[in-house]
């Protein structure tokens, strides 16, 4: 069981470095910085850039951080949220399958190149421990305990005495 709860930290850590590099990036997006880390958000790095190209001054500015600030929060939320309930490791899941889906029709409809395999790789890995938290998440935490259910209360023989009145 320990095992179980070690590997499923280790997840959470990966969702936790997901949200904290999105996070740096948003800074870089919106303080115009040439610059990104891998693991992050794909999706937010294109809506700035749609945002720089459709709208000017302060309009940009509050879209691109509004955008940018929603997938963050949909992480942290996640990653706060996984502590307790496995599910949000699926939502966060979700969410980054897209990110990837949108990062893969992109560098497709682009001229190749190299320096994107090494984004694209990065992205399903981290991908990868996402669905492993949710599906470990679900062995650990998602089996119901006949002793502590409900249903099961009146029901179970050993506990009968509980039930008679």
């Amino acid at each position: 069981m320990e095992k179980l709860e070690n590997k499923y930290q280790a997840d959470r850590s990966w969702l936790l470095i997901i949200t904290v590099f999105t996070l740096i990036n948003m800074f870089f997006i919106v303080t115009e910085m040439d610059r990104s880390f891998y693991f992050s958000a794909f999706i937010p790095m294109v809506a700035s850039a749609y945002a720089h190209y459709f709208y000017s001054g302060m309009l940009r500015l509050l879209t691109v951080v509004v955008f940018c600030a929603l997938v963050v929060l949909i992480f942290l939320v996640s990653y706060l949220s996984s502590k307790k309930n496995y599910f949000w490791f699926l939502v966060a899941a979700i969410i980054y399958s897209v990110d990837l889906a949108a990062m893969l029709l992109f560098v497709l409809s682009r001229t190749f190149e190299t320096y994107w395999i090494l984004d694209l790789i990065l992205h399903f890995i981290a991908l990868i421990f996402l669905y492993h938290g949710f599906f470990i998440g679900r062995k650990l935490y998602g089996r119901v305990d006949k002793y502590n259910s409900v249903q099961n209360l009146n029901r179970s023989t050993e506990v009968d005495y509980l039930t008679r009145e």
